[in-house]
């Protein structure tokens, strides 16, 4: 899914003892990071593009599709390196 909208560039893993786990991808466009804290039932994601024009809202809806486990939910958008 994420190789269908940003390009990826080197991806890394590391599971973590006894549980969890991070998945970082470099993208061209920046980088994109899970983080599972599974005792939580808890996912972080971080999505930094460049790229003003990026539709974060398509990409949202692609990942409650690919991990429909996931019932709550709250994001932020910030706008880094724009002129306020």
């Amino acid at each position: 899914m994420i190789r269908s909208e940003l390009t990826v560039l080197k991806e890394v893993e590391h599971q973590f003892i006894p549980q969890g786990q991070t998945i970082a991808f470099v993208l061209s466009e920046s980088h994109f990071c899970l983080h599972t804290y599974p005792e939580h039932s808890y996912l972080s994601i971080d999505v930094y593009v460049c790229d003003s024009k990026f539709d974060f809202t398509r990409l949202m809806d692609l990942l409650l599709r690919a991990i429909p486990q996931i019932k709550h939910y709250k994001h932020q958008i910030v706008d880094r390196g724009v002129s306020q």
